[in-house]
């Protein structure tokens, strides 16, 4: 009977290591890929690239997330990592396509509360055009929600402060989508 593989250490970092740690690493079984770099330009220039990426005050990590349930699941497990792991300076968390509420709170629970609103949202099956209109309503309510949630859930989980970028119903490439999003940083 074979034991099953709990981690893998992978001498030489060529075409058939490197393969075989990322077949590793997609499988969820932890890979270390070792090589050896000899002494030259290649390696000093690499240990400069590694000073550099180390010093905060030349570099940073940002890292930018959708403000849904899985992209800031795995936000805060890229950041957690980034830290614990590579010890790698953190410059900016981005909350990217943020869409500007439109309901109160109020206005929000109570279109939440009709289980039916959303079915006919589903569905397409709205009697009218008023109730297609309230259907759609209380999909953007719980779209709001969620959102919420989500850059509530990172700034209490990762501390510090968040850049949050609307969402852009316009172009974000025209000059004044650019001029928006960079008055945020």
């Amino acid at each position: 009977m074979m034991k099953p593989v709990r981690r893998v250490a992978v001498i030489g970092a060529g075409v058939m290591g490197a393969a075989i740690a990322a077949h590793a690493a997609n499988a969820g079984i932890p890979a270390l890929l070792l090589d050896i770099v000899p002494p030259g330009v290649l390696r000093r220039d690499a240990e400069r690239a590694w000073e550099l990426f180390h010093d905060p005050a030349r570099s940073g990590v940002v890292v930018v997330s959708l403000p849904e349930d899985m992209p800031v699941t795995e936000t805060i497990e890229l950041v957690t990592a980034l830290r614990r792991e590579l010890d790698l300076p953190l410059a900016q968390v981005v909350v990217n396509a943020l869409l500007t509420p439109v309901f109160r709170e109020p206005e929000r629970e109570a279109l939440l509360a009709d289980a039916k609103l959303f079915e006919l949202a589903r569905s397409g099956q709205a009697a009218s055009a008023a109730e297609a209109t309230i259907a759609a309503a209380a999909r953007r309510a719980a779209r709001e929600q969620i959102q919420g949630k989500n850059v509530a859930r990172l700034r209490a989980e990762l501390g510090g402060d968040l850049t949050v970028l609307p969402y852009l119903l316009g172009d974000a490439g025209t000059p004044g989508g650019i001029r928006e999003l960079a008055r945020r940083f």
